[in-house]
């Protein structure tokens, strides 16, 4: 999964930028956060944050680059059911990550979007009291389609969309942590996204 996303998003991204230059643009970049760090505001686990700056490459295609931090106590291959963000499935403390990622989008109907993501995550495990135990790295791959709602003359957005995550590297995970870890599989599917921004 991890390679055939990076490999279309480092071949999508050159045959674009080798076409950039032909291309009319009428903005020069374009900023989005997700509405989901709303949840912090009524859960204090979360911890979550979301902020994309992407460049048009032409008039359907932008590469971006995306912060993203986030703290969770189950293994996010936990699918949606009766197991899911239960407490029998938790971790014996948190996992907070930063993340610095790279993101390609193209517009291939319209407004009808696909979407790829690779981000590389500093990752603290902390205890139940919220004490650094160790630290480690993910690298997260995620492939999403969605549709793009523009308003105010196209210079706002809202963009939901559903996606298929994983994070096929993922190192020096605390034992306690990795038995619960290994009871699940390294992918998520149908992850539902909300995101809102504006060109600039």
């Amino acid at each position: 999964m991890f390679k055939i996303t990076l490999i279309s998003l480092i071949t999508t991204c050159a045959f674009n930028l080798s076409h950039a230059s032909q291309a009319e643009q009428n903005y020069d970049y374009q900023i989005n956060a997700s509405v989901f760090m709303l949840a912090n505001l009524i859960d204090d686990e979360p911890k979550y944050g979301h902020l994309e700056i992407s460049k048009p490459l032409n008039a359907n295609s932008l590469i971006g680059i995306e912060f993203l931090t986030w703290q969770y106590s189950t293994p996010l291959g936990i699918p949606f059911g009766p197991k899911f963000d239960q407490p029998e499935e938790a971790f014996p403390g948190y996992i907070q990550d930063f993340g610095l990622g790279l993101t390609y989008q193209h517009f291939f109907h319209k407004q009808f979007f696909y979407k790829l993501h690779t981000t590389a995550f500093y990752q603290r495990y902390l205890d139940e009291n919220r004490n650094m135990i160790q630290s480690g790295f993910k690298l997260f791959a995620v492939a999403r389609t969605g549709y793009k709602w523009e308003f105010g003359e196209g210079k706002y957005f809202i963009q939901p969309s559903i996606a298929v995550t994983s994070w096929p590297i993922d190192t020096n995970m605390p034992e306690a942590f990795q038995v619960i870890e290994d009871k699940w599989p390294k992918y998520f599917l149908f992850e539902p996204g909300l995101n809102i921004g504006f060109r600039f």
